[in-house]
């Protein structure tokens, strides 16, 4: 047994997972298709705007790993390699960037070498 502490990131999945396994099938696939639909043809997630934001892509890809929604996650994964390390990023998108890597890395997608 692990002493370490989970992240808000895993303790949002682990609540959308629970949350998902309780939701009728109607409702997690209407949740699951509104996502889907979220996913930009670069592999990011759109928020309030048409373009893809690092910000919705941890919302995008935590909500359908969660449902367990196959969803073309090498896509993400290019799309991510396009902010490279981070290094122009802020904080808050620097965040992102790394808990959207992480998901990746659940997922088995990714080059991490």
């Amino acid at each position: 047994m692990s002493d370490a502490v989970p992240t808000c990131g895993l303790k949002m999945f682990e609540s959308i997972a629970r949350a998902a396994g309780r939701l009728e099938d109607s409702s997690a696939d209407a949740i699951s298709s509104y996502f889907l639909a979220q996913m930009n043809n670069d592999g990011g997630f759109r928020g309030r705007t048409p373009s893809s934001d690092l910000y919705y892509t941890v919302f995008g890809m935590t909500v359908l790993a969660a449902f367990g929604v196959d969803f073309p996650a090498d896509k993400t994964w290019d799309y991510l390699k396009g902010f490279g390390d981070g290094g122009n990023l802020d904080f808050v998108h620097l965040t992102c960037l790394l808990r959207c890597r992480a998901i990746c890395g659940l997922l088995g997608k990714g080059d991490f070498s």
